[in-house]
């Protein structure tokens, strides 16, 4: 769907969220550089939890912590 203003998409989604039993929340907004004015929005159901990462926790780790260097 496309909606004019964002207000309009929000008014929409919020009054759908409602009809349908749940409710309904703002998880990311982007806006332009020149003017801040929002460009997209995404709106999600508000129990959607946390986001869960595609990089495992291996990668994310650092093996080689700076203290490490420090006692040799």
């Amino acid at each position: 769907m496309t909606f004019v203003t964002c207000e309009e998409a929000n008014y929409f989604y919020k009054e759908y969220a409602k009809r349908a039993g749940f409710a309904t929340k703002i998880r990311n907004s982007q806006r332009n550089k020149d003017t801040d004015a929002i460009k997209n929005q995404l709106f999600t159901c508000n129990r959607e939890g946390k986001r869960k990462s595609d990089i495992p926790e291996v990668e994310k780790t650092n093996p080689m912590s700076p203290l490490l260097f420090l006692l040799f």
